[in-house]
């Protein structure tokens, strides 16, 4: 199966953190899966260190690979198609993460899986997104 990863859990998954669920951890393990945290996670995380919201745990270099070799995760760029979804996602006024609005449109038009523990979120199911809710956080 193909994932992509909310922002938080891919700060969750480096920093091993308790409010990682579990049943993702045992997704997180299985090696037949694919993950994806899109480009837009990783600007998202730079900034919130740059403006001391976030200490990162090591470099940014570090951070890659530290994903691509413990995780076999591949980041995932934004595309045409992407912004095409962007454009026709009813987002609803009480959700204006325009980072969340993209992975949405990310995880909907390459129909991945969309590992969150973000409230909004099931907001999107209508619209196509396949969400997998982390229950703790």
């Amino acid at each position: 199966m193909k994932y992509l990863l909310d922002t938080h859990i891919l700060i969750w998954t480096l920093t091993d953190n308790p409010k990682l669920d579990p049943a993702v951890k045992a997704i997180l393990a299985e090696e037949s899966h694919e993950f994806y945290p899109s480009r837009e996670s990783v600007r998202e995380l730079i900034l919130k260190a740059k403006t001391g919201k976030l200490t990162l745990p090591a470099d940014i270099d570090t951070l890659l690979f530290e994903l691509q070799d413990a995780y076999g995760i591949r980041l995932l760029t934004v595309k045409p198609k992407h912004l095409k979804q962007l454009y026709h996602l009813a987002t609803p006024a009480i959700h204006k993460d325009p980072f969340d609005h993209l992975l949405i449109c990310q995880a909907i038009a390459d129909k991945l899986t969309l590992i969150s523990a973000d409230r909004n979120f099931p907001r999107y199911q209508s619209q196509g997104l396949q969400l997998l809710v982390n229950k703790i956080g």
